[in-house]
């Protein structure tokens, strides 16, 4: 458990690229060019299999995010050496690692499984697409039967008088309130009044929720009013009650309507970031939530951690580009560089 796995990394660094042990410079650069999630990544390895203990193995490890990018030709080598990361002896070493195959190219599925890291190598969206895939079935089973209902009874069986227009006029308006509203609504009342965990997915689904009602009950109630009126009285007229009218021949018919409406709200859930910000969702979490009530962030959260980082790497992790977000966007490939570990 408490292994000195760095000096497994060191050691078979030195010795791929014949470097004197005792030239703790040129050590040092070396073992700068393999990411420090490599003490992680032993460590798994081993505590997976302690059998391993004792022999020697092959295991690919993901190189520093700078190095990562030197070898994409994403960092100009034509400056001087003091004013760049990546050392001209470090280049030296990654032409030969190249060349000998120690060092080659490969698609860091990592994204998709890795936590938050503050090394944009090792950086991933699996616990941000967790925390928005907990979000989006809090979502979906509280917002589409609350708005499908609600939908019903102004359409179907509230009588038109003043408080139902008034009802009417507020949902038209909530579906035009800036989404911060309800991120402010929510820090008020779940996290403030009710006590509920900050940064939760939980608190995240409550609030969008509350953001995607308004629209599935207009998208709803216009599904309703446009079913023929013919389908109601024929369905009156062979004695059907007012209940089976609507609910086995109107809301069948209005379902596409409501479908399309829920798929626009659900998208429009996923994609907001200020409501979740002031809930706490922009904490640093690495971990996998067990469950809503656990700490998670979000993935439009997570992208926009990630473009206010200093480290370059991650606007690239997160836009796919050098410079402008908006030119052509390219695939995340980080490095790989397998090295021959004794353990």
């Amino acid at each position: 458990m408490a292994a000195n796995y760095p000096l497994l990394v060191r050691d078979a660094l030195v010795k791929a690229l014949g470097i004197d042990p005792a030239n703790r410079p040129l050590v040092k650069q070396a073992t700068d060019m393999v990411s420090a999630s490599a003490r992680t990544q032993l460590h798994d390895l081993v505590v997976a299999n302690p059998a391993i203990i004792g022999t020697t193995a092959t295991v690919s490890l993901l190189a520093e995010g700078n190095i990562d990018s030197a070898n994409k030709g994403q960092i100009d080598l034509t400056v001087e050496e003091a004013n760049r990361k990546v050392k001209d002896q470090q280049l030296e070493w990654m032409k030969k690692l190249t060349e000998t195959g120690a060092m080659a190219k490969q698609f860091n599925t990592g994204l998709f499984t890795y936590g938050a890291s503050s090394r944009p190598e090792a950086a991933g969206i699996g616990v941000a697409a967790l925390g928005s895939l907990y979000m989006m079935l809090i979502v979906l089973a509280l917002a589409l039967p609350i708005g499908v209902a609600a939908s019903i009874y102004l359409e179907e069986f509230a009588p038109k008088n003043r408080l139902t227009d008034l009802i009417e006029v507020n949902i038209n308006n909530l579906a035009a309130v800036p989404s911060i509203v309800y991120g402010l609504l929510g820090l008020s009342i779940f996290i403030n009044f009710a006590g509920m965990p900050r940064s939760a997915a939980v608190v995240g689904g409550l609030v969008l929720t509350l953001m995607t009602l308004p629209t599935i009950i207009i998208a709803t109630r216009a599904a309703l009013k446009a079913v023929p009126p013919s389908i109601r009285s024929a369905a009156l007229g062979l004695g059907a009650s007012k209940m089976q009218t609507i609910f086995h021949h109107v809301l069948p018919l209005a379902m596409p309507g409501v479908l399309t409406g829920t798929i626009i709200g659900l998208a429009h859930a996923l994609g907001e970031t200020a409501p979740l910000l002031l809930i706490g969702m922009v904490a640093f979490v690495v971990d996998y939530p067990g469950s809503p009530m656990d700490p998670s962030t979000a993935l439009p959260v997570q992208i926009y951690m990630w473009a206010n980082e200093a480290e370059r790497a991650f606007v690239r992790t997160d836009f796919g580009c050098d410079h402008d977000p908006l030119d052509l966007p390219r695939r995340h490939e980080p490095w790989r560089n397998p090295v021959a570990a004794s353990l």
